[in-house]
C-alpha cells in the first residue's frame, strides 16, 4: 500500500540519521519506550499503531524530533504549499506550538509524549495519502489557495494564471471538473504538467499568480 511506502520513507530518514539520534542520558529513550508501549502496545492495535511502533523499534526507541536535526525536520513539515493535504490531518502547526511551550528543558515524559504524537500524526498523513483520491485532494488545494488569496485581500477573480501539477495525467479530467467551478470566463491562463512526484507524495499541486 502507498501509505506503508510513505511511512517507510520516514523510517529511512531516521535510519540515515536525518532525524536526530539523541538519548538525554537514556532517560529520554526510556520515556519514549514507555509512551510507545502505552499508545501502541506490542501485538495490538490497528495498522496505524503497528506502523508507529515499528518506526520507534527501528530507532531503538530513540526520539525522532529532538535536537537541531529534529527541529529542521519539523520546519520542513511546516512549509505548506498549495498541495491537496489538509494541515489538520497531521497537526504540524498545533504540535509545533506545543513544542514551543514545552521548551528544551521540559520533563522527558512530556517531550516523549510530544515526540510520539508527531510521529503518529505522520502515520495518519501517510495513510491519507495512500487513499489515492484525487477529488478530495483537488478540493483541498482550492481551499488552501482560497485561504491564501483571502488573507491577501484577493479572490479567485484576481488569478491571472495557474499551473497544475499532477502525478497522473489520467486524473486531469477529474481535476478539471473541480477547477472549472472556481473560475468564470475569461478563465486565467493555465498549463498542466505531469510530474514524477510531488511534495508529501500528494497527487495534485496548483500554483497561481494573482494581481490586484
Amino acid at each position: 500500500m502507498r501509505w506503508i511506502g510513505a511511512f517507510a520513507a520516514l523510517c529511512l530518514l531516521a535510519g540515515c540519521g536525518l532525524l536526530t539520534q539523541y538519548d538525554d542520558g537514556n532517560a529520554m529513550v526510556a520515556a519514549v519506550r514507555t509512551q510507545v508501549d502505552r499508545v501502541a502496545p506490542p501485538g495490538r492495535g490497528d495498522g496505524e499503531l503497528a506502523a508507529l511502533r515499528r518506526f520507534y523499534e527501528t530507532r531503538s526507541f530513540q526520539p525522532a524530533w529532538e535536537g537541531k536535526q529534529g527541529e529542521a525536520a519539523l520546519q520542513t513539515l511546516l512549509r505548506s504549499g498549495t498541495h491537496g493535504l489538509d494541515p489538520a490531518l497531521y497537526r504540524a502547526s498545533e504540535l509545533a506550538e506545543q513544542r514551543k511551550k514545552l521548551g528544551a528543558h521540559a520533563p522527558v515524559e512530556e517531550r516523549a509524549a510530544w515526540d510520539v504524537a508527531l510521529s503518529r500524526s505522520l502515520v495518519r498523513l501517510a495513510r491519507h495519502l495512500g487513499q489515492g483520491q484525487i477529488e478530495p485532494q483537488t478540493r483541498q488545494v482550492f481551499a488552501n489557495i482560497g485561504a491564501i488569496l483571502e488573507a491577501a485581500g484577493l479572490s479567485f477573480a484576481n488569478v491571472m494564471s495557474a499551473t497544475v501539477y499532477v502525478t497522473d495525467m489520467n486524473d486531469f479530467g477529474k481535476v478539471n471538473e473541480i477547477y472549472a467551478t472556481y473560475f468564470s470566463a475569461p478563465a486565467p491562463a493555465r498549463a498542466t504538467v505531469q510530474v514524477a512526484r510531488l511534495p508529501k507524495d500528494s497527487l495534485v499541486e496548483i500554483q497561481v499568480v494573482a494581481s490586484r
